[in-house]
């Protein structure tokens, strides 16, 4: 298929971001940049305080508030773990206590308006429910915390979204307006309620960060609507009736549409498209499903771990079940082996290019396989549409002679 280099393993597929090693001489130089500037900038500052009395004024007052950062008396000089407490540790613990507030507000008013949780991550920690705890470099390519929710219903959606939006910083705010009320004055009170003011009034500030819209950006999209928020809601849609076991033939073809109306280096293109090549699979073209699974993987570079190898597993399933070709596939499932995650995906592309070569008996045998795998899974939406997927695909193969070409064959995941 030659629109499609990246299926047909004519084009590598796009590393994930974040894998290219960092150049060493760029990074020296760039700290030397830093602590150049640190140093020059305290000089010119020395500089102005002596030669100008306002430089002076700003001074005290910046040393009045650091006195109260530091609760030692006056005529003595702190020691150095003192100053190392009260400017460095403390600061960070308060950090951290400003994210979990951030992010539990956006995850309480989500749970108000119907949302259910996916996953909840603050720096490192990641805790999927009902109470799985991780650890996840996830957040070296994004935002320092995120809490990933979906609708249960679709109704009145954008008020939804902008309500569980908004909630992050206003708990933020919340905080450092009631805090001085409840708590008297210490270093961690002093800390949390200058930076619960950066945070919840940063976060509303539209800008676009790395890997991630600022909350203030995603409230300013929702509420100019158009066609990326559209496309946003739209995703969203697809995946809630997805998630609800709404079968993918049955998506409805205007939320597809309007998901795919905009193709951009982002994210949202590559999982638009791939929610379209779902419901293409039963309803479309060979070519055409290809297509888009084609457009899924140049923007592969967005996916990481887990979805990352479902999209390879996607690529090998396609390649052996639509086309027939037991020898891509087979290059797409070493691909595969080398992601070392769930081997439930490597058994898909093993059956798949089983049916492919019309070894129907072994094709089944691993579809036990991939559900014995699936059974293990925790309970949750997940396990129940592997669960359904492999049902769907033994159906197909139990009522089809071994004698049928195996492009009349359909895909299950």
């Amino acid at each position: 298929m030659a629109s499609t280099p990246i299926l047909d393993r004519l084009k590598p597929l796009p590393a994930p971001q974040g894998a290219v090693v960092p150049d060493k001489k760029k990074t020296r130089l760039r700290d030397i940049a830093i602590v150049s500037l640190v140093i020059v900038g305290t000089a010119l500052w020395i500089t102005f305080m002596i030669a100008s009395p306002y430089a002076f004024k700003v001074s005290q007052v910046l040393g009045g508030w650091i006195d109260r950062l530091l609760p030692v008396n006056s005529s003595s000089v702190p020691s150095v773990l003192t100053v190392l407490w009260y400017l460095g540790v403390t600061p960070l613990l308060a950090i951290s206590y400003t994210l979990i507030i951030h992010e539990c507000g956006h995850l309480l008013a989500g749970l108000c308006v119907n949302f259910r949780l996916l996953t909840i991550r603050v720096g490192p920690l990641e805790i999927r429910p009902p109470f799985r705890v991780s650890l996840t470099r996830e957040f070296e390519r994004g935002p320092a915390g995120i809490v990933k929710m979906l609708p249960s219903t679709t109704a009145f959606l954008r008020p939804r979204i902008a309500t569980m939006v908004l909630a992050g910083p206003a708990a933020n705010l919340a905080t450092a307006i009631l805090l001085p009320r409840f708590t008297g004055e210490s270093a961690i009170s002093a800390w949390l309620i200058l930076l619960s003011y950066v945070i919840g009034i940063s976060n509303l500030v539209p800008f676009r960060g790395k890997n991630f819209d600022s909350d203030g950006r995603r409230l300013l999209m929702l509420a100019r609507g158009g066609a990326q928020p559209s496309r946003q809601l739209a995703i969203l849609k697809l995946v809630t009736d997805f998630n609800n076991e709404v079968e993918p033939k049955d998506l409805r073809p205007e939320w597809i549409a309007m998901a795919t109306a905009i193709r951009d280096d982002s994210a949202q293109t590559m999982m638009a498209h791939l929610l379209a090549y779902s419901a293409a699979w039963y309803r479309s073209t060979v070519e055409e499903t290809g297509h888009l699974l084609e457009i899924v993987l140049e923007h592969a570079k967005h996916a990481t771990g887990e979805v990352r190898a479902g999209l390879i597993c996607e690529a090998g399933v396609f390649q052996a079940r639509k086309c027939g070709s037991a020898d891509l596939a087979r290059e797409w499932l070493a691909d595969l082996h080398k992601e070392e995650q769930s081997p439930v995906y490597a058994v898909y592309v093993e059956a798949a290019i089983l049916e492919a070569e019309d070894n129907i008996p072994r094709a089944l045998a691993k579809l036990d396989e991939a559900e014995n795998l699936a059974l293990a899974l925790p309970n949750g939406s997940k396990k129940r549409l592997k669960l359904k997927w492999l049902k769907r695909w033994r159906s197909e193969l139990q009522t089809l002679p071994g004698s049928v070409p195996v492009s009349r064959w359909s895909h299950s995941t």
